[in-house]
């Protein structure tokens, strides 16, 4: 064993570029799983004090006790600690176990069907012993999905070191056996190897991956509550089993790595060994067509498959990390945008009219008050009581003919249709007749469309009626009829009801479609036509108004929110008046998905230099295995340039096929993805272009400095010792 040890610790030193590359993949791997243990454990860890500190570190809470219950409660095995608080008034005795795990089987022991008790679920869920999908579940499962991707590169840099390394001694492994090496000492000499470079690089892998959940948390930290709506203070949380677990991990990922070269390196024979054989390749023809070191290149690749699929693979795999988180992120931040884009505003307030005209006739000049508003209206829909109206079949549109939409009045060629009548005041109603060069007659101008959905979850919206202007009669029912129609239903719930025996109101309108610059504060609703009207011609169409929406758009949303909310809060209206800030939220959402985005970046980055690491050293150790090679093709007259040229073939062939299954692999994840994220969306799929060529041009940066490395190895070669190549 300790000879073992003492050979595995010469190798080690003798090949130092190797060790050093291998030892940088070891330490980011580790890094990289303790960071996402160390991060998820500190996420939940943060979470769970923030729900302590707001609602108590409690598991079972048990209404309408008696004093007797108390005590045998408190009595009861398993109990921590126990608290009676008082919430609106009614007692609540709340309980602390000492192993949250049994909190069900508790309830069942010691409550009965007629307790009334409850669960503390939001903290239970955390700790991941929810009845239903526990949070602590679900991030496992993500990390879980991690740990698998970093395996994946992490093994496939370690096992190439190891193979490379053992095809490269393979003179020095079969003088081994024949002094009397045993194939165990032959395969202990590799994991010893492996085992004092996971000693070395895992310590500083883990000490590496708190340094880094510790920054991410201070930076990100405190702006995470911001971004998720909730209020929680990251801090770092340290595992020490979670360490143990890395530890472990990293451990097994060298051992992994390093199985199959340990016994492929015991079971090749030693003469076999000792002639150091890589195998025969047979060429059947020759093209003399082609240059010498193209057809060096063809020999070379078909003889080293080994070590250029594992080239291949490495680069393959980097494209396609890229470019899937990439797409994530692009997906992602065009959703957002479009959403953006649809709704169209920043602030929108609901005032209930009960509160009094007067005083939203303040609010609304307060607001209007506000520096930095670029528009401002307020819009209010009229109660629909079945508003419908008839349309001639010759107005509509074919593709609404042939939509679900379209409901044709019984023996008729009128199509029926939903009304809405939308109000908005007479100083914004007349902006927009001059922004449109429109007219103030008796015509008013409507919106109709409808939307459909497509086998992709996508909504597109379609036009109702052609443009034109038209005369129409609106049918609706009173309150009375209305009332009489509930009754109707209520009394007889199995029957049928046709609406047309209820109509009881008809007013005639003339309404214009077009293709208009609507106000802001227009909000039509699709599958019906939409009508715009100026506050004061409410009696035309016997509309009315139960409430009004304030909708602003201005960069300068969060102080007038602020202002707006001080303001409700000094007349009393702060609870009836409610504000939705869609700009608040859509600066969250593309907040956190910028978030995502660096911290897959990040994450990225890491797997490419891992990546990169690899196909580092499998090139530069293919390169010095290959020293002789080079050497007689140098002693037969074959020119450096030339040598040059034959290792830019090799690697620019490696490169191109990487390419081809990076891009075609990525291709239906990112579908996937843009399902997933886009569902109902009005974004189109986009295949992440820009990112498969920054990679590709990164890949050939990557080939083509190697092959300068390769030149330089050449250029610095001795051609009479490389060509002995003896192993001493």
């Amino acid at each position: 064993m300790g000879v073992c040890i003492k050979l595995a610790t010469r190798s080690l030193r003798k090949n130092k570029g190797r060790t050093l590359i291998t030892l940088m993949g070891i330490v980011l791997s580790v890094l990289m799983v303790c960071t996402i243990f160390t991060l998820l454990n500190s996420m939940l860890d943060s979470a769970i004090d923030s729900i302590i500190e707001k609602d108590g570190n409690w598991h079972i809470a048990v209404y309408n006790t008696t004093a007797e219950q108390i005590a045998d409660l408190e009595a009861a095995e398993g109990v921590l600690s126990t608290q009676m608080i008082s919430i609106d008034e009614n007692d609540v005795f709340r309980i602390t176990l000492k192993n949250p795990d049994e909190v069900y089987e508790f309830a069942s022991r010691y409550l009965s069907e007629t307790t009334e008790y409850s669960y503390h679920t939001e903290l239970l869920s955390y700790l991941g012993i929810s009845q239903s999908e526990s949070i602590k579940s679900l991030i496992m499962g993500i990390a879980a999905a991690l740990l698998l991707i970093i395996a994946v590169g992490a093994i496939s840099l370690i096992y190439n070191a190891f193979a490379i390394s053992v095809s490269e001694r393979t003179k020095e492994l079969g003088l081994l056996s024949s002094i009397g090496a045993t194939q165990k000492d032959i395969r202990t000499i590799v994991y010893s190897e492996a085992l004092l470079l996971g000693t070395v690089a895992i310590p500083i892998g883990i000490v590496l991956g708190l340094l880094t959940s510790w920054a991410l948390l201070d930076i990100f930290g405190a702006y995470m509550g911001k971004v998720l709506y909730v209020n929680i203070g990251m801090r770092l949380h340290i595992n020490g089993w979670l360490l143990m677990m890395t530890a472990i991990f990293g451990y097994l990922l060298v051992l992994l790595s390093a199985g199959v070269p340990a016994r492929a390196a015991s079971k090749i024979s030693i003469i076999g060994n000792l002639k150091g054989e890589k195998g025969v390749m047979k060429v059947k023809c020759s093209n003399f067509t082609s240059s010498a070191e193209n057809l060096l290149a063809k020999r070379t690749i078909k003889r080293e498959k080994k070590a250029f699929r594992a080239i291949t693979f490495s680069l393959a795999i980097s494209i396609f990390l890229f470019v899937s988180a990439n797409a994530f992120s692009l997906y992602m931040l065009s959703f957002v945008e479009a959403e953006r884009k649809n709704i169209g505003y920043d602030l929108r307030m609901n005032y209930s009219m009960e509160f009094g005209t007067k005083e939203f006739d303040e609010l609304y000049s307060f607001v209007k008050s506000q520096d930095g508003i670029d528009e401002v209206g307020w819009f209010a829909e009229s109660p629909s009581h079945f508003h419908s109206v008839l349309l001639d079949s010759e107005w509509i549109t074919d593709s609404y003919r042939g939509s679900d939409w379209a409901t044709l009045k019984e023996s008729s060629e009128l199509y029926k249709a939903p009304f809405y009548i939308f109000i908005i005041s007479n100083e914004r109603y007349s902006e927009f007749l001059s922004q449109n060069g429109l007219k103030n007659d008796n015509s008013v101008y409507a919106s109709a469309f409808y939307d459909e959905i497509d086998e992709d979850s996508k909504s597109t919206s379609f036009p109702i009626l052609k443009d034109g202007s038209y005369h129409a009669d609106v049918r609706y029912m009173s309150e009375a009829a209305s009332e009489r129609l509930s009754q109707d239903i209520n009394a007889n719930p199995n029957d049928r009801f046709d609406y047309e025996n209820y109509y009881d109101t008809f007013f005639s309108v003339n309404f214009t479609v077009g293709n208009y610059d609507f106000p802001l504060e227009f909000r039509p609703n699709y599958g019906g036509i939409s009508i715009l009207i100026p506050e004061s011609r409410m009696p035309e169409f016997n509309a009315e108004i139960t409430s009004k929406e304030i909708m602003i758009q201005s960069p300068n949303y969060a102080n007038i929110q602020k202002n707006t909310t001080d303001y409700l809060t000094s007349v009393g209206l702060a609870e009836d008046v409610s504000i939705f800030s869609s700009a608040e939220s859509y600066e969250s959402q593309r907040n956190f998905a910028a978030m995502i985005k660096l911290f897959s970046t990040s994450f990225l980055i890491l797997l490419t230099v891992i990546s990169c690491a690899n196909v580092f050293n499998v090139i530069t150790t293919s390169l010095n295995m290959r020293k002789r090679e080079f050497a007689v093709l140098r002693s037969v007259g074959m020119t450096v340039n030339k040598l040059f040229a034959m290792l830019c073939i090799e690697n620019l062939r490696n490169g191109l096929l990487a390419i081809l299954i990076g891009g075609i692999s990525s291709l239906p994840l990112c579908y996937l993805i843009y399902k997933s994220i886009v569902v109902g969306a009005v974004i189109d799929f986009v295949f992440p272009l820009g990112a498969f060529v920054i990679s590709s041009l990164a890949m050939f940066l990557i080939m083509f400095l190697t092959s300068l490395y390769g030149l330089w190895k050449i250029k610095n070669g001795d051609i009479i010792a490389d060509v002995r190549n003896d192993f001493v």
